[in-house]
């Protein structure tokens, strides 16, 4: 057996790719979470006919993660990137944990300085509401994942049953009738 050197550096910089863009799609949307709920928070009034504003937040929703909890965040996400390389997990669990936690990184940094408690309520009831629909979502479709093969599973164990039974029916009629001595 030979070892593959294009499948070595194929699959080596596959995961290296993967894991990059598991790790910015979870901050892009951590910062996300965190930065709609600080908009929310600060406004006064909403105008849904401002899709421009929306976009602004959703482009530059990564950079609200550099504030006053910026050590700490790199200490997390230090953490995490050790754990994802050590224990092979860019699955759901760790995607919601750094995506949780990027979210409360983003709502520390900028929503502890509210004049108003009004708005602060507003603000962590949003980010709440927001990070409870986000982590609904990432166990809804890890159920999903799971589950995706139950079907195909039961199949395959009804027909082991079935060739069991069969077995077991062949081996006790050779038993009746004895065994074949020609």
């Amino acid at each position: 057996m030979r070892l593959d050197f294009e499948d070595v550096l194929a699959g080596s910089i596959g995961r290296i790719v993967l894991t990059a863009l598991f790790f910015i799609s979870a901050l892009w949307i951590g910062g996300l979470i965190g930065g709609l709920s600080w908009m929310v928070g600060m406004e006064t009034h909403w105008d849904l006919s401002d899709v421009r504003g929306l976009l602004e937040a959703f482009y530059y929703s990564p950079l609200l993660l550099f504030n006053v909890w910026l050590i700490p965040n790199i200490a997390f996400l230090a953490i995490m990137l050790i754990w994802v390389l050590v224990n092979d997990g860019t699955g759901h669990l760790t995607w919601g944990l750094i995506l949780g936690m990027e979210s409360l990184f983003v709502m520390l940094g900028w929503c502890l300085d509210f004049d108003d408690p009004k708005k602060a309520i507003i603000s962590w009831s949003c980010w709440l509401l927001l990070l409870g629909m986000a982590e609904t979502g990432v166990w809804l479709h890890c159920q999903m994942m799971r589950n995706r093969w139950v079907r195909a599973m039961a199949e395959l164990s009804a027909e082991n049953a079935m060739l069991r039974a069969q077995r077991a029916a062949m081996s006790a009629a050779e038993e009746v009738e004895g065994p074949d001595l020609k």
